[in-house]
C-alpha cells in the first residue's frame, strides 16, 4: 500500500504541474489572441485609410483628366484660330502683292 500511496502522490504532483502548465498556456493563448485581434484591427484601419486615399486619388485623377481634356480642347481651338489667322494673313499678302505687282 505504501508504494501505491507514493505513486498516487507522484501522480498528484504531476497532475498539479500539468494543471499549472495548462493555466500558463491558456493565459499565453489569451494574450496571443488579444494581440492577433489588435493586429487585425490595425490592419483593418490601415486598409480603410488606404481605400479612402485611393478614392481621393481617383477623384483627383478624374479632376486632372477633365482639366487636361478641357485644355486640349482649348488648344485645338487656338490652333484652329491660328490656322485661320495665317490663312487670312496669307490671303491678304497675296492680295496685296497681286495689287502691287499687277494692279489687280
Amino acid at each position: 500500500m505504501d508504494e501505491d500511496s507514493k505513486l498516487i502522490e507522484e501522480l498528484r504532483v504531476i497532475c498539479e504541474q500539468q494543471r499549472a502548465h495548462i493555466v500558463q498556456l491558456e493565459r499565453a493563448l489569451k494574450v496571443e489572441i488579444t494581440k492577433q485581434e489588435e493586429n487585425k484591427r490595425i490592419i483593418n484601419e490601415e486598409h480603410q485609410r488606404s481605400n479612402e486615399q485611393l478614392e481621393e486619388l481617383k477623384y483627383k485623377l478624374a479632376s486632372c483628366t477633365s482639366a487636361l481634356e478641357s485644355k486640349n480642347e482649348e488648344l485645338l481651338n487656338l490652333q484652329t484660330a491660328l490656322g485661320q489667322y495665317y490663312a487670312e494673313s496669307e490671303a491678304k499678302v497675296i492680295e496685296f502683292l497681286e495689287y502691287s505687282l499687277f494692279g489687280i
